[in-house]
């Protein structure tokens, strides 16, 4: 069970990642939109680093046994 929440894990982070760079692409490209408004590219950014830091919680979390963390509610 250890492996497949990990893999799970890294895939939706991965693919999170995919789908913030591809939104910092398409603000960054367009050329008429405002320097105001391609400061958002600053979002998907500072949610990929969040999705990195949780990611390294959870490898950590897996990997000390604690696979299912709502058994302690």
């Amino acid at each position: 069970m250890r492996g497949k929440g990990l893999a799970g894990a890294i895939t939706v982070t991965f693919l999170l990642c995919l789908w913030s760079l591809g939104q910092i692409g398409a603000v960054l490209l367009l050329p008429s939109l405002p320097r105001l408004l391609r400061l958002g590219a600053a979002v998907p950014v500072l949610l990929a680093g969040v999705s990195i830091h949780n990611l390294k919680e959870r490898m950590q979390e897996i990997r000390s046994g604690e696979e299912d963390d709502l058994d302690n509610y």
